[in-house]
């Protein structure tokens, strides 16, 4: 279950100068479809492992590209896509640098749980010639609530109703069918 998105975009900005002085301070916005995605879909439970995709679009005109992402602590990462590397001492998978033509579209790696309980968010950057971007989409997972049967809910029900009648009743039968059980 997809707990949160993150949205993702460029983190630098320009300032234009006239005469050396500040005139206007702009957003600079990729050329590109969509900023990097991460895909969380394939989690189902806190023991299987899972891949994680992340879509890549690069910006026209981009030089080089570098990857780094963060898994929750204390996850097993595997089957690494395009050549990428774990970095066990800071904790992270790494990719690149790509060279223009040369970066993927998607990267991948599949992980592990650590089991319930534990810290279940992933953090990503990607950088297109020097400048960073948050890897956006999905960020944090979960446990799904486990689904109850039409049975198990019979069940629960007949189980509250019989607690609630010993409860009620001090553990003996009432006398009258719809009244209140007298003590």
């Amino acid at each position: 279950m997809i707990l949160a998105k993150q949205a993702s975009g460029p983190t630098t900005c320009c300032t234009i100068t006239a005469l050396g002085w500040a005139v206007l301070s702009v957003m600079t916005p990729p050329t590109r479809a969509q900023d990097p995605m991460r895909d969380l879909s394939a989690y189902s439970n806190p023991v299987t492992v899972f891949s994680v995709q992340i879509t890549v679009d690069t910006p026209l005109r981009t030089v080089t590209a570098v990857m780094e992402e963060s898994p929750p602590t204390n996850w097993s990462v595997s089957n690494i896509s395009h050549s990428g590397t774990w970095d066990e001492q800071s904790q992270k998978v790494k990719w690149g640098p790509f060279f223009s033509s040369s970066i993927p579209p998607t990267v991948s790696y599949d992980v592990t749980p650590a089991g319930a309980g534990s810290e279940r968010c992933f953090d990503g950057t990607i950088s297109f010639d020097a400048v960073d971007e948050t890897i956006g989409g999905d960020l944090c997972v979960g446990d799904p609530i486990p689904a109850i049967s039409h049975w198990g809910l019979a069940c629960m029900t007949l189980l509250v109703l019989t607690a609630s009648s010993i409860l009620l009743g001090h553990g003996r039968p009432c006398r009258k069918r719809w009244k209140a059980c007298i003590g």
